[in-house]
């Protein structure tokens, strides 16, 4: 750590400086671009299996979606952690222990793949089954889900690398690096899925290239730069007191996706008792809701960094400011798109060649997304916020409550008075609904703040 670095990069924002509303903006696109590409790849695959590959391929990859997002929502989590980590000790010049925090970031990421790819290989059936995935679905389903898995230590290191850089403001280069990714994803499924007919086993092993690709541009980054969270291979190492601080933040934020996916894999399997029409219309729902869902987690990233690195600067007065222009920009975002999708839910619905059957379940279910997704909104860029000034222990707590337990209880009630498919999706609404009230009392109580905060925040007040 001798060597001199350069402080500032030319792809970080610095948020703690300048028009709040413009870093927000300049740090949340290319997290939002990101995310949308991500997304669009993602359901890129699902139109080329659903156009190319068997009649039964679309529901069979839409069928593993909640259970994997299970898994790897408990340890992708665990990048926020880092992120936030990261931040605070960027922003307050703290670069030892940056050192410590990226080296220690990388050695879980590295050990949360390989119990992804453990737990997947040995758990996958028996998890479709307890999902009542249908028999027609399931062995495409398991071979799907077991490619996915050995891919998971390329996606948890992208992600762990893609964290420590927009920690320090960098939220470009995880985009550049997503593009390529997509372009291989694209050509692969081409060629393995429409050109040799692989099925659900070329657009897995597609999807495996593509994140081995971008984990490799994420970690040759932090490796080559000339910064002070350079990333020396030889030093990658579990820092006892780092990793700890990591953990602290990490493990509920892994526990509260892991909570909500949880959920939603319950919902996936009462989805599936209704058939795999029904599966087939949600499955398609899902991928264009993810494009709700990446809007707002992008603000909800943003401002984990934004929160992160103006209270290691101690520039709580930008805190407040930023956290309502995020809410407003983020749901306002969202607002339009819903919008949008509500005028042409057929057409979209329509790209995946799914049955008309299935059309008519999906538009039932994007017309309730569309008109209630802000409130989801509202929720997850607070979480943001909360997890940024260390906190993530409420937005656990919440999410047990509100995403799980008003979830699941409205899906086995509702259906005892109307069982019927919509009934359980509309389980999401409500939830949303209760979460957001939460996180607001929550917000307004100011409690969320660390101990330096709350005493500006009084003497502001007194003054």
């Amino acid at each position: 750590m001798a060597k001199k670095f350069k402080l500032k990069s030319f792809h970080n924002v610095d948020t703690t400086d300048g028009v709040i509303w413009q870093k927000i903006l300049l740090f949340a696109i290319p997290i939002l671009l990101m995310n949308f590409l991500q997304q669009l790849y993602n359901t890129i695959d699902m139109i080329i299996v659903g156009n190319y590959a068997s009649d039964t391929a679309l529901g069979a990859v839409g069928a593993t979606g909640p259970v994997t997002n299970l898994l790897v929502a408990v340890f992708l989590g665990i990048s926020t952690g880092s992120s936030v980590v990261v931040s605070q000790t960027y922003a307050g010049g703290e670069y030892k222990k940056l050192h410590h925090a990226v080296h220690s970031s990388i050695f879980i990421g590295i050990l949360n793949g390989l119990i992804l790819v453990l737990i997947g290989l040995l758990f996958t059936e028996p998890m479709l089954r307890l999902m009542n995935t249908p028999d027609i679905l399931f062995h495409e389903s398991a071979t799907y889900m077991k490619i996915i898995f050995i891919g998971m230590i390329p996606t948890s290191l992208y992600n762990m690398a893609s964290a420590i850089l927009r920690a320090v403001g960098d939220s470009r280069r995880p985009l550049i690096f997503l593009i390529i990714a997509a372009v291989v994803n694209l050509i692969l499924d081409m060629i393995l899925v429409a050109g040799l007919g692989l099925g659900v086993t070329g657009a897995a092993w597609a999807t495996f290239a593509a994140q081995t690709v971008s984990a490799i541009l994420g970690i040759t980054t932090l490796a080559r730069s000339d910064t002070p969270y350079r990333l020396f291979l030889k030093e990658i190492h579990f820092d006892k007191k780092m990793s700890l601080s990591i953990l602290k933040i990490g493990i509920p934020a892994g526990l509260q996706s892991a909570v909500v996916s949880s959920a939603n894999t319950i919902v996936q399997s009462q989805i599936n008792a209704y058939g795999y029409r029904v599966i087939e219309g949600y499955a398609a729902e899902s991928r264009i809701n993810g494009f709700f869902f990446m809007t707002v987690n992008s603000f909800s990233l943003a401002m984990t960094t934004f929160v992160g690195q103006n209270i290691g600067a101690h520039q709580y007065h930008r805190v407040k400011k930023g956290i309502r222009m995020a809410l407003g920009l983020g749901c306002g975002l969202v607002f339009l798109l819903g919008i949008i999708v509500f005028g042409f839910q057929r057409e979209f619905l329509a790209l995946f060649n799914v049955h008309e059957e299935s059309i008519q379940y999906g538009m039932q279910m994007l017309s309730i997304t569309c008109i209630f997704y802000f409130l989801f909104g509202i929720g997850d860029i607070l979480s943001g916020v909360f997890r940024g000034a260390g906190n993530a222990f409420f937005p656990m707590l919440s999410a047990i409550i509100n995403m799980f337990g008003v979830r699941i209880l409205w899906v086995f009630l509702a259906q005892q008075v109307h069982p019927d498919p919509i009934s359980v999706f509309l389980s999401y609404p409500v939830s949303w609904v209760t979460m957001a009230l939460t996180m607001l009392i929550y917000y307004r109580s100011g409690r969320w703040m660390p101990r330096e905060m709350k005493l500006y925040t009084q003497v502001e007040k007194e003054v």
